[in-house]
């Protein structure tokens, strides 16, 4: 029997690299829309079954009609984007294979639920209110008495996360992010939650501590109580993007002399552990706030965008395959820390609205520092700019070798050396 793992809606660009890197290892659950918006080549009648993920109960009963149709055997369950996880997680219930289970996803899904059991447990992250209302969101954000960071309680990324130094600030954004919830085409990334329990209450959002320091993030394996860090990535803020943007990520990642590494994976075990995780490939985001980690968020997939590339480039691990083994339990061959390049994955965003008329990085790619250039979009790309669009600002990434401790400088740099012109509507 032909033996595959499934790969729970990923999106187009992902397929195509475990079609071409690793043919005839999976079958892809995909979303019908990312689908019909997809460049890149369709997979065969026997890889792939489409349909509306929305319907669980449909996309489940459409795989397990694919499995029977062509005598294929589920191995195990990946999953690579937080609005399949919920989905991943029934698939792996109802193959009855290993994945976390769908309490400790919603667990991981909900921001504040996650953090509300860390503080409940000691572990060190920020200070969370739930609210519902933008008197709510006024009165907590006196209450934490400094900057405080407004967020979708189910979102990803940077995704219509606001920074609110003042009461008014902290009222208008919890205002925008209802109004953009409420009309959110994407309903899987953002389920609709709205109280109907008393009047003026709206979307759940979450409102926290705002804390500064450095921002990293990391990949782990948690199996049979034994924890393994992947990776550590440095991330460098975009400053005039939305909060919460990276610019880029470095790796390995740098740690300060006071970083124990021997504690932190303890954090992570017990940070996983209260959330429900008992074997699964993470992520985890994290601050230093005076050399110590305080958690952020951990969610059970790898961490995306240009990070895979950037990992391989780096140290010659390809993070969809070993995705693809640790859900067939395969043993991963990570490699120590010793024998990983250190690289720079930088982000390539748009800085206005319009309709891409040219893009080329013909004289980026010729630069020396330079090791991979990707650009994820062509000529007439409409950029819509944040909030209304957090995505089509994002064109590509490039990879390279910095040459100095001013990398930010660099990224600045080359950026600049990208071709780009847009016709401003």
């Amino acid at each position: 029997m032909d033996r595959r793992t499934a790969v729970i809606g990923a999106t187009s660009d992902y397929i195509d690299l475990i079609q071409n890197r690793l043919p005839g290892r999976a079958i892809f659950l995909t979303n019908r829309g990312e689908r019909e918006k997809a460049s890149e080549p369709k997979p065969d009648a026997r890889n792939e079954v489409t349909s509306d993920l929305i319907s669980q109960e449909a996309a489940l009963s459409a795989l397990k009609e694919h499995v029977d149709r062509w005598d294929v055997q589920l191995s195990g369950i990946a999953c690579f984007d937080c609005e399949s996880l919920l989905l991943a997680a029934r698939t792996a219930n109802l193959f009855d294979l290993p994945f976390p289970t769908l309490e400790a996803v919603s667990t991981c899904r909900d921001k504040f639920k996650a953090k509300s059991l860390w503080r409940q447990r000691g572990l060190p992250c920020p200070e969370a209110m739930l609210i519902q209302s933008a008197d709510e969101a006024l009165r907590f954000h006196k209450d934490l008495a400094g900057q405080t960071v407004l967020k979708p309680l189910t979102g990803s990324g940077s995704e219509l996360v606001f920074v609110c130094s003042s009461e008014a600030e902290c009222s208008s954004a919890y205002q925008n992010l209802q109004r953009r919830l409420t009309n959110h085409s994407d309903v899987r990334l953002y389920p609709r939650e709205v109280s109907v329990s008393a009047p003026g209450r709206g979307p759940s959002a979450i409102l926290e501590e705002f804390i500064t320091g450095e921002e990293f993030s990391c990949d782990f394996i948690l199996d049979r109580g034994l924890l393994e860090v992947i990776r550590f990535a440095e991330k460098i803020p975009a400053r005039f993007h939305s909060p919460g943007t990276a610019l880029a990520y470095i790796v390995p990642g740098r740690m300060p002399q006071s970083f124990d590494a021997l504690r932190f994976n303890q954090l992570l075990l017990d940070a996983a552990h209260s959330l429900g995780i008992r074997r699964a490939l993470c992520m985890a985001d994290f601050i230093l706030r005076d050399g110590q980690p305080v958690l952020l968020e951990i969610t059970p997939r790898p961490g995306g965008d240009c990070l895979p590339s950037l990992i391989r480039q780096s140290c010659g691990l390809d993070m969809l395959a070993a995705t693809l083994d640790f859900a067939d339990g395969l043993p991963l061959n990570i490699p120590p820390h010793t024998e990983w390049k250190r690289l720079v994955g930088l982000r390539l965003f748009a800085d206005c609205a319009g309709i891409i008329r040219h893009i080329d990085c013909e004289e980026l790619q010729s630069d020396p520092r330079v090791c991979e250039c990707v650009l994820s979009r062509s000529a007439g790309h409409s950029i819509v700019m944040p909030p209304e669009d957090y995505s089509s600002r994002l064109i590509g990434h490039v990879l390279f070798e910095p040459r100095s401790d001013s990398i930010e400088s660099e990224c600045v740099e080359l950026a600049a050396l990208l071709n780009l012109e847009i016709e401003n509507l």
